[in-house]
């Protein structure tokens, strides 16, 4: 009796808990933050989920179609769902009328004791089978960007402030995007697995970008 008053209060709690508003999915390096939908009486509240924090990291989630991952002894975040349109909701808000499917993953570069900060962005289209990377030209502290298709040779999508956009055949099942900065600086995160036949993109904060 006690066991089945127990599972009663469980499901009745998950039922009566706040769901998430999936158009405002906030995915920050691999940190994720969104507001729940409003429910009479209750006001929407803004919720925050740090996967890889040190004292207090959240467990895996499902939410809004995704599947939210956390490896931290990878130091990674594995983000999956059924197909890459799930993604749109929080990948693609800015993309454009000639992209629709284009799906954006943003990074942050950040320098100096100021903390001076500046938006970069990795664009994946899945449709039209091309992907970039798109950084503030600097010539002081300069990020590099590169990629490698099913493990082939390492090619530059980012590289002495100018941009190489990457195509990849039908065939191919995964991309894996390094970056690195040169005299100073650093990112929110270092390195991201596609894989395209089973859609995940999977995150890491730390990575060394191989040299071929």
């Amino acid at each position: 009796m006690k066991s089945f008053l127990m599972l009663l209060t469980l499901t009745t709690s998950t039922a009566l808990a706040a769901q998430p508003d999936c158009k405002t999915l906030l995915l920050t390096s691999t940190n994720l933050s969104y507001s729940t939908q409003a429910t009479f009486p209750n006001t929407p509240e803004e919720k925050e989920l740090k996967f890889l924090d040190e004292e207090e990291p959240a467990g895996p989630q499902k939410l809004c179609g995704l599947t939210f991952t956390p490896d931290r002894k990878a130091g990674s975040l594995k983000i999956s769902a059924n197909t890459f349109a799930a993604f749109t909701p929080m990948l693609g808000r800015l993309a454009p009328s000639t992209a629709k499917a284009r799906l954006s993953l943003d990074n942050t570069f950040s320098t100096g004791s100021a903390m001076t900060l500046e938006e970069q962005h990795l664009y994946f289209d899945p449709k039209g089978r091309t992907i970039s990377y798109q950084a503030k030209p600097n010539y002081g502290i300069k990020t590099t960007a590169g990629i490698k298709i099913d493990g082939g040779p390492l090619q530059p999508l980012w590289f002495n402030n100018k941009a190489t956009p990457a195509t990849y055949p039908a065939t191919a099942k995964t991309l894996d995007i390094y970056l690195k900065t040169d005299n100073g600086g650093d990112l929110f995160w270092k390195r991201v697995t596609i894989n395209l036949k089973s859609p995940s993109f999977t995150i890491y904060e730390q990575a060394t970008m191989p040299s071929k």
